[in-house]
């Protein structure tokens, strides 16, 4: 049995429909080795490629032809393998703060404005709500968590 960590997986390219191989081995290596004839039950198709960018390897996304609904697994694929009509790309997404950075915290009302400092608990991109932590004055390690919304890089805004 393997077991798989998935850290650090970026998504390539998705299949529409693609013939099916015999088996999920032969699969990822190439549908023309060995495909499955009409009227054959069974069969493998390769759904998706996946590179693994911390071991620097790829993962074929694998799925039965005649059992759609049964969940998809992961072999090793060869550097070669490509998933079948591509259908999206993977957007790289820039994060205006990351977790255990120090964010600027504001905080605006009609009749004053605040501006701290905090340390952002959870990464996200601007408009997303995070938790903050703030210090608390006058207790000694005591500190305090506020929800707040990116403004922008390294800045929060009080909800």
């Amino acid at each position: 049995m393997r077991i798989l960590l998935v850290v650090g997986l970026a998504t390539g390219t998705v299949l529409g429909q693609a013939k099916c191989a015999r088996t999920p081995e032969l699969a990822v290596v190439g549908v023309a080795a060995a495909p499955v004839e009409l009227g054959e039950s069974g069969g493998y198709r390769v759904e998706a490629v996946k590179r693994d960018l911390v071991g620097r390897g790829s993962w074929a996304v694998v799925r039965s032809c005649s059992h759609p609904e049964w969940p998809a697994y992961m072999l090793p694929a060869p550097v070669d393998v490509k998933a079948q009509t591509p259908v999206t790309k993977v957007a790289s997404v820039e994060l205006a703060v990351r977790a255990g950075e120090r964010v600027f915290v504001r905080s605006n009302s009609t009749s004053s404005r605040m501006q701290m400092a905090g340390i952002a608990n959870r990464s996200g991109m601007v408009g997303d709500v995070i938790p903050v932590s703030m210090a608390v004055f006058g207790s000694e390690g005591s500190e305090r968590r506020v929800q707040a919304v990116i403004k922008g890089k390294g800045e929060v805004e009080l909800r």
